[in-house]
């Protein structure tokens, strides 16, 4: 049976306001029908032309290529779910809308593109314009150009404001307004620096957000974030030029929570452009005339202008009738001398206090400037030590790989190393009349930079990729080496005296060694690595029993597998440590809170945290926690050393009782010489192991324990561990769920729950059962 082609088609809603027809689409609907555009557009043009039959539209539009640019965008988004929709406007009706002419600006260079698209001019009632809608003006404004063979779409908050402004009868004779701004390209993944930008127009007197961040517009709160920041434009325009901006904040909100869902929230169409506020007066603000009262208030303004004081008060103004002196008339007499927005509600109350017991205001100083100042104990701020979590707007710390914020101990050229920052901050001033007072000079403070770093306005970046060093005031920078792809057998071996980025992986038999940090955007597989600070692995490290991973400060990686690691500081995985020999300094851990430890072996100091420890069914768990770091490994190489003797023993004991069973007849010459070399052989692998087991005996009394070292299971811990806590095995009797293994007995136990790891210290006498819950 063939069903009708449409039948399958996402349902399309017509907005009978906007006259807009869209659609929700997933994705699995664009991976099975990717011819599906035409026949959307096809139903979407059958809606209109039905409503343009019915009076109710002039005329429409179709956005083809935003449809295939939809489909092809959900099609390439593989780490989507195919449930994953978003909505889409495919075709918008046009209402007649009479007085609107538009003259486009065409470049007689085809190959120059000019800013300004085109001059509108509204002429037409107000009580008509009121009740247009901006996405009509937009629909038509496309269409005309379209015809003309322009393709490109209006700056949107431009065309907002002048449909507001003309509603409010202001003239709108020859608007110029801009093209949209040009799409951002994004790459798959990437988390801008900057998530928006906010821009004032001071000519047209509005303020703008551009938001090029599909990942930023996605987030819930990112209104807040933006509303803030045209917040502090309108402020810093308001102290600077005296022009009152006012934020937009239910549009903007109602806007970011449209793009959320909609095609701006998979990155196209980008940037976001929403009308954030503005004066919304084509002049400089006037002040009041023709009012009740006006000009009997005088003021004497300071020759710094940072003091008004009211003089020669009439006390008639109390008898004269022809206006009333209260909050009202005083506000307005203020403005009228240009001194209201400085004036403070404890000055307005205290002028109202005397109105209201009708005594004089001779000499009450009724407005104060704010004086500037200069910053004050200065101090290095390290900026590229803290997380580009914090320096991105905000961003969902769930939305960013959290590998690449734990890296901050390299920079790129370019990037800020530190800056000078202020305990005290200087901050511009205003006098009276609101004019902006230039900030004052800030308190000196030195800095010394060494060669790759500049200095700017206290601002010191890299010239290059590099290290940076800080001691004191001092700043110097040391270069990087960078690998722009994996190391393997076509880049050899890397061996460098600093700092070493690796953007791929180390494939296995290569050798890297460096003294500064090491940072691997891909994984480490069956390679040899040195480093005499720290090394950071976005990916995994999976040896597959060969090669090593040896670090002095720490190391960091996504998942370990089937590895050795050694390193002074701490080891931490993302999400498990599995059958790996791992030897720590201070501590080995899985950062979520599901993360498993399980076989291998893992010797720490400090201590072992991990979601749930050992495997049900598999390879033993040996933990190790409390020991001598140096003195653990001393006694690791000596047992690997006397093992590897144990098992040779064993295979020669093996040849020479097949040789032994051989009857006379049997043995030929050549299986007399094997039997003569195995029993050589034999004698000496004998001393040998003696020597052997000495010598792991006297390593073993060299390590020293820390009683309180302690292993935190957060989930399960399974009987098939075996446990050392500071020298002492622990018996683990059955399976636990969130407990703590610790060197000292509470309660009767070692094993105690997650509250009381650290409660009564010294209470081994403690009598009692242990508090952690039995799987």
């Amino acid at each position: 049976m063939r069903f009708w082609p449409w039948n399958n088609l996402p349902k399309l809603r017509y907005d009978p306001g906007t006259h807009q027809v869209s659609v929700s689409l997933d994705r699995s609907f664009c991976l099975t029908e990717r011819k599906a555009p035409q026949k959307l557009l096809k139903k979407a043009v059958a809606i209109l032309e039905a409503h343009k039959t019915a009076g109710e539209i002039h005329s429409y539009i179709t956005h083809t290529s935003r449809l295939t640019a939809v489909c092809n965008a959900m099609i390439a988004m593989g780490d989507e779910e195919n449930s994953f929709s978003i909505d889409c406007v495919i075709a918008a009706g046009i209402p007649k809308m009479e007085g609107i002419s538009i003259a486009a600006v065409k470049s007689e260079d085809t190959s120059k593109q000019l800013r300004t698209l085109l001059y509108l001019t509204i002429r037409a009632p107000r009580t008509l314009i009121a009740a247009w809608r901006v996405e009509w003006l937009e629909a038509l404004i496309i269409e005309k150009l379209s015809a003309i063979g322009i393709n490109d779409r209006p700056h949107l908050a431009q065309l907002e404001s002048t449909l507001m402004r003309a509603a409010a009868g202001e003239s709108t004779d020859q608007v110029p307004l801009m093209r949209a701004p040009e799409e951002a390209a994004l790459e798959s993944g990437a988390v801008h620096k900057s998530s928006f930008t906010i821009s004032v127009n001071h000519t047209r007197k509005e303020m703008y957000a551009y938001i090029n961040n599909p990942w930023f517009i996605r987030k819930a709160h990112a209104d807040q974030q933006v509303l803030q920041a045209l917040e502090n434009a309108a402020n810093k325009s308001e102290a600077s030029r005296g022009t009152d901006y006012k934020v937009h904040r239910r549009q903007v909100s109602d806007a970011l929570k449209a793009a959320r869902t909609g095609i701006q929230g998979i990155g196209l169409e980008l940037p976001l452009v929403i009308l954030g506020g503005g004066t919304f007066t084509l002049g400089e603000s006037t002040r009041p005339v023709n009012y009740p009262g006006q000009g009997r208030l005088f003021i004497e303004v300071s020759e710094d202008r940072m003091s008004a004081k009211i003089v020669r008060f009439n006390m008639g103004i109390y008898d004269d009738t022809t206006f009333v002196p209260d909050k009202g008339w005083l506000t307005r007499e203020l403005e009228r001398l240009g001194v209201a927005a400085s004036v403070t509600a404890e000055k307005m109350g205290e002028a109202l206090e005397k109105i209201r017991n009708k005594e004089t205001l001779d000499g009450l100083e009724i407005a104060a400037g704010i004086p500037s100042t200069g910053g004050k104990e200065p101090y290095l701020f390290l900026t590229y030590q803290v997380s580009p979590l914090a320096l991105s707007s905000g961003e969902d710390s769930r939305q960013v790989n959290m590998r690449e914020i734990q890296q901050r101990s390299l920079v790129r050229t370019g990037q800020v190393i530190a800056e000078i920052k202020f305990k005290q901050p200087g901050a511009d001033g205003k006098n009276v009349f609101g004019e902006a007072l230039p900030k004052m000079a800030d308190e000196p403070f030195e800095v010394k930079v060494g060669e790759g770093v500049d200095a700017v306005d206290g601002v010191f970046k890299a010239r290059y990729d590099g290290a940076p060093g800080i001691d004191g005031n001092n700043i110097t920078l040391a270069k990087a080496y960078i690998v722009n792809g994996d190391v393997d057998i076509r880049t050899g071996n890397i061996r460098f005296d600093g700092p070493v980025e690796i953007k791929g992986s180390i494939e296995a038999n290569s050798i890297v060694e460096c003294t500064g940090p090491l940072i691997v955007g891909g994984s480490i597989m069956g390679a040899t690595v040195r480093c005499k600070t720290n090394i950071s692995v976005q990916g995994s490290i999976t040896m597959g029993g060969q090669g090593s991973v040896i670090a002095k400060d720490a190391i960091q990686a996504e998942f370990i597998e089937n590895a050795r690691l050694q390193c002074s500081g701490d080891i931490k995985a993302n999400k498990a440590i599995l059958n790996s020999e791992v030897i720590s300094g201070k501590a080995v851990e899985t950062i979520e809170g599901t993360g498993i430890i399980a076989g291998g072996s893992i010797t720490s100091r400090e201590s072992v945290r991990c979601g749930n420890l050992g495997f049900k069914n598999g390879a033993t768990t040996e933990i190790n926690c409390g020991g001598d770091f140096k003195a653990e490994l001393g006694a690791r190489i000596r047992k690997n050393r006397l093992t590897r003797l144990q098992n040779l023993q064993e295979e020669v004991k093996n040849t020479l009782k097949e040789l032994n069973s051989k009857s006379a007849s049997q043995m030929t010459p050549r299986l007399e010489e094997m039997k003569k070399v195995a029993l050589r052989k034999q004698g000496m692998l004998k001393g040998l192991i003696e020597k052997a087991q000495a010598h792991l005996r006297a390593a073993q009394a060299k390590i020293s324990y820390q009683e309180k070292s302690k292993v935190y299971i957060q989930n399960l811990l399974t009987t098939n561990c075996r446990v050392m806590i500071g020298g002492k095995v622990i018996p683990i009797e059955t399976d636990m769920i969130g407990c703590v293994i610790q060197g000292k007995q509470r309660k009767g136990s070692y094993i105690v729950a997650i509250n009381e790891a650290d409660a009564g210290e010294g209470a081994s006498g403690d009598t009692g059962e242990a508090s952690p819950k039995a799987s």
